[in-house]
């Protein structure tokens, strides 16, 4: 189903000999997904929390447990562990799943210079970040990072300054909808609401 490189098999084996809880698991779910494609998360787990719809792989060393939402996404992904000539170093995911936004629409287009010029140098001041997940129907799907996962005022920011915003430079846009996963923001600008 999935397949770790001997790097990401490194990097897993050591973040799971460092924890004092020998017996951890790898929970890897897809949690949302933006115009580079599929958004991960990446867990240690207990192993009494899988559950029997989880799809267990047996890899180099470890498991890796998958919710049965994510399996049929992950199924041919490759992960590996890419450091870069900056220094820095993360997990990368060749997933032939991905969704692969239309970049020949012309809405599609305007929207994504709409976000270069406009939105996101906006949101940046905070931390933010708006992705374009996908054009359908004169409906625009985003997805907002940073600051803006898990931001108290998200909703706030969405309908009175990026919907009006793209309604006016884009009137054949008729609704602008959300799909961030705001509960597995970490560390947004604002304290979300009920905290």
């Amino acid at each position: 189903m999935i397949q770790f490189s001997e790097a990401a098999s490194k990097r897993i084996l050591k973040a799971l000999e460092a924890n004092a809880d020998k017996a951890l698991l790898l929970r890897i779910a897809v949690v949302g997904v933006t115009a580079k494609g599929f958004r991960y998360d990446f867990s240690l787990d207990k192993p009494e929390y899988v559950k029997e719809s989880d799809v267990v792989v047996e890899a180099d060393g470890f498991k890796a447990v998958v919710d049965a939402n994510s399996a049929e996404k992950l199924q041919g992904a490759t992960i590996d562990w890419v450091e870069n000539d900056d220094g820095s170093a993360d997990f990368h995911i060749d997933n032939p799943n991905n969704p692969k936004l239309d970049t020949s629409n012309p809405l599609v287009q305007r929207m994504q210079q709409l976000l270069e010029d406009e939105i996101n140098p906006a949101v940046a001041s905070h931390g933010g970040t708006v992705e374009l997940v996908d054009v359908k129907e004169n409906r625009v799907y985003l997805w907002l990072g940073g600051g803006c996962q898990g931001c108290g005022m998200a909703t706030v920011t969405l309908r009175q300054g990026i919907e009006t915003l793209i309604k006016e430079n884009i009137p054949e846009i008729t609704d602008v909808i959300d799909v961030t996963d705001h509960a597995s923001g970490s560390n947004p600008y604002y304290a979300a609401s009920g905290e």
